[in-house]
């Protein structure tokens, strides 16, 4: 079984990659005099001057929030989300992450607009999802922490004063 989060709207939003790393060349990396980890599984001595790596200066920069379009989706997705835009939700779920969902949320909701964040398991069976409402100015990290405990839960978020049917 695998745990997978989502973003589904009526609406195209935007990615974002805050997840920490730079893709740099070994031969960049190198130039910076960087120092490998006794512990490194690879030396970049050994790799190919023109091979691409990731790389964060420190660890504390990785796990910011990415959304990226789905195409590739797990296997029944389409039995729990019909939005037409589907986006995969990660990063490591602290603090800094919800602070960084939150942003992005305030930025990319449409006033009228409503965003479903999905949280579930695949690989036993269709689970009935979970719902709750919120209005974007009322979500808290809570609201995560409800999501990660279901099966297969939905938040489905709105701007407007009124709830809007999503």
């Amino acid at each position: 079984m695998s745990r997978f989060s989502f973003v589904a709207s009526e609406h195209s939003m935007p990615e974002i990659n805050l997840d920490g790393f730079k893709r740099l060349k070994v031969k960049d990396l190198k130039r910076m005099n960087y120092k490998e980890s006794e512990n490194a599984i690879v030396s970049i001595y050994d790799l190919d001057e023109e091979t691409e790596v990731l790389y964060a200066e420190n660890e504390a920069d990785i796990g910011g929030l990415v959304i990226s379009p789905c195409t590739n989706p797990p296997w029944g997705l389409e039995d729990y989300i019909s939005e037409p835009h589907v986006y995969w939700l990660n990063g490591k779920g602290d603090d800094r992450w919800y602070h960084q969902v939150k942003e992005y949320l305030e930025t990319n909701l449409p006033e009228q607009g409503c965003v479903k964040l999905w949280s579930m398991w695949f690989g036993d069976g269709y689970h009935k999802p979970s719902v709750i409402k919120r209005n974007l100015s009322q979500m808290s990290k809570e609201d995560f922490a409800w999501l990660n405990r279901q099966n297969s839960g939905c938040i489905e978020l709105y701007r407007s004063e009124n709830e809007i049917r999503c």
